[in-house]
């Protein structure tokens, strides 16, 4: 860990850039069953059931000293 802080805390060189890495899984759901109709005056209900149709990663290239982002779906 104490390398990974020494590495953040040197200036910024743009032929040796820091960049940090990340990713996070999603997962593409639809409804498994039709949601109920609203009605007027009731509150909102949805149904817990769903089914699940994939899954994706959002990845993330971070250069933390200049701010800079880059990401992909």
């Amino acid at each position: 860990m104490e390398r990974i802080l020494w590495l953040y805390r040197l200036p910024y060189d743009p032929l040796y850039s820091v960049l940090c890495y990340d990713e996070r899984p999603c997962f593409l759901i639809g409804d498994r069953v039709d949601p109920l109709a609203i009605q007027t005056g009731q509150l909102r209900k949805e149904h817990y059931a769903y089914e699940k149709l994939g899954s994706a990663a959002l990845l993330a290239v971070l250069k933390p000293l200049t701010g800079r982002r880059l990401a992909q779906l």
